[in-house]
């Protein structure tokens, strides 16, 4: 875990400050200080702001996310709050707004919480309870939550060959008639090239065919960056539910666990045994090979960098390709299904 001060980062841009004195204003609040961009924030733009009454956390969400997506947003951490989930809950100004409009973008203000977050790669088995206990307490928190505008299919649960070969493609020619191409980007092609050819092949399957699977409100992006730890290992509060939608909990669980590298037997063993101490996880099998499918037909971390142009999302790139050449393998998906179920 760490709990270190984030390093010097570039000033902030005019606009985006004036857009913050803005908003913080509403508050009743004024400036006590310069705010700071967060650092590893892919999506959205985050500052840290000291102000009048303490310190928040402003957050600028993408253009991209319509006014009622954020409300379901707000609606899903209310419930979960609700439910015994820790959660960071946008505040209200004294109107009741907590979404504002300013500069043709939506901004929300948040108490800042003090604490940090388990690393990636050095997370301990002890840590790994942590993360698949809240897991566990989220997934029942959450299964009995219905809102009519709640999305399925999203977090790379749904897929279409055609429109993945069609981006893949697309990147392809920008790599290929780049003036300058470097040796990173020429392995890159390599990779999405071979991506192709395993979307035309007879192992890509349709999303239908796990239609049928269970499906509830999921937080939707659970992963050790979302989680803030405090002081004493304990989660403060669990952040970034904007993708929250509906999934079969399995599939999360799956994901969580790959994306936090913790196959291996000891922490994935933990984080299971967490996970189960408040539901079952059901549908093992089914899973392994919907996450194997969705990462075949995942197309996100090279759109964002390569057609939307989204630098931060080239630190995706080559974790997919390894994960995508590993599940590829029949054995390592029986070797992932044989741990899900292990203690079960």
């Amino acid at each position: 875990m760490s709990l270190e001060p984030e390093p010097p980062l570039p000033s902030l841009p005019r606009l985006r400050r004036q857009s913050i004195v803005e908003v913080v204003m509403r508050y009743g609040l004024e400036l006590a200080g310069e705010p700071r961009p967060v650092a590893a924030s892919v999506l959205n733009e985050n500052y840290r702001v000291p102000t009048s009454a303490g310190e928040r956390f402003v957050r600028f969400h993408r253009k991209t996310r319509p006014r009622e997506r954020l409300e379901l947003e707000a609606a899903v951490i209310a419930y979960a709050g609700d439910h015994g989930v820790p959660v960071f809950a946008p505040l209200a100004d004294n109107q009741g707004r907590a979404l504002h409009s300013v500069t043709n973008q939506f901004i929300s203000v948040y108490p800042w919480i003090d604490g940090g977050h388990f690393e990636r790669g050095a997370i301990t088995a002890a840590q790994a309870r942590v993360l698949g206990d809240m897991q566990g307490r989220i997934h029942v928190a959450l299964r009995d939550f219905a809102d009519s505008r709640l999305p399925s299919g999203k977090t790379g649960s749904d897929w279409d060959a055609d429109e993945a070969l069609d981006v893949l493609a697309r990147v392809d020619d920008l790599i290929r008639y780049y003036p300058a191409n470097t040796p990173e980007q020429l392995r890159l092609q390599d990779a999405v090239r071979e991506q192709m050819e395993m979307l035309q092949s007879v192992d890509a399957r349709p999303a239908s065919d796990f239609g049928h699977l269970h499906r509830q409100c999921c937080h939707g992006d659970y992963h050790e960056r979302n989680v803030i730890i405090n002081a004493a290992g304990g989660v403060a509060a669990v952040v970034d539910w904007e993708i929250a939608g509906l999934l079969p909990p399995v599939f999360e669980v799956i994901r969580a666990l790959s994306f936090m590298e913790l196959w291996k037997p000891d922490l994935c063993g933990a984080y299971l045994a967490a996970y189960r101490s408040h539901l079952p996880l059901e549908d093992c099998a089914e899973g392994v090979e919907m996450w194997w499918q969705a990462q075949l037909h995942s197309t996100w971390a090279y759109r964002a960098r390569f057609i939307e142009g989204n630098r931060a999302a080239a630190q995706f790139l080559e974790p997919h390709r390894r994960m995508l050449t590993a599940l590829r393998d029949r054995d390592y998906r029986q070797m992932l299904l044989a741990r899900l179920e292990a203690g079960a």
